[in-house]
């Protein structure tokens, strides 16, 4: 599958690490979520992703990602009532702070 295509976008799922668990915890987390995901209509490919710093003068607000090659016609549903908008609910709810971006159609 290419990188990018028309008919697919790229769904990044970002947070922040969860407090009070370790490395190995939070990682054996996010693996669990990728069979759900990689299950969910509309996903073609799903991978798990650490997030660096490219400065070490700027934090980040985020440590972990989940990169989803997503067809374009199923992101609202993944998001709003599917797999990706319940585990966006539950990291809320465990105060990792979530944010879901789409890439959308390649212009260059």
């Amino acid at each position: 599958m290419s990188a990018h295509s028309d008919s697919h976008g790229r769904l990044l799922v970002l947070w922040s690490a969860h407090a009070g668990r370790s490395r190995s915890e939070r990682e054996r987390w996010a693996r669990e979520q990728l069979p759900v995901l990689r299950s969910a209509p509309g996903v073609h490919e799903v991978w798990l992703r650490r997030v660096s710093p490219t400065s070490s003068r700027r934090g980040l607000d985020w440590d972990w990602a989940f990169e989803l090659c997503v067809s374009h016609e199923a992101v609202a549903e993944l998001c709003d009532r599917g797999a990706c908008g319940d585990l966006v609910a539950d990291m809320r709810l465990l105060g990792m702070r979530p944010v879901a971006i789409l890439l959308d159609s390649q212009i260059d």
